[in-house]
């Protein structure tokens, strides 16, 4: 993650959805679900927060259960720099 220390959040933007972070990869990783690994995508926001010149890409990996009619989708967010400039 492109900040200091670790970061959790939770979020419900519609009823019945709701996306998850848990503060740490470990913590991820001990949630007992299959893993979509998305593809790497160029992230505008990472690159302009970095500021050193460099276009900065992020991966999302989730997982998701639903139960009761809602759906959780745990979310753990990769970034690298991308080869291209800024």
């Amino acid at each position: 993650m492109s900040c200091s220390g670790p970061i959790s959040f939770c979020s419900v933007p519609i009823p019945g959805v709701v996306y998850a972070g848990p503060r740490t990869r470990d913590e991820f990783d001990l949630i007992d679900l299959p893993e979509t690994v998305h593809e790497w995508q160029s992230c505008e926001t990472t690159t302009l927060i970095k500021g050193d010149g460099r276009e900065w890409e992020r991966r999302c990996t989730s997982k998701s259960a639903k139960a009761n009619g809602v759906r959780v989708i745990f979310q753990w967010f990769d970034e690298r720099p991308s080869e291209r400039p800024a």
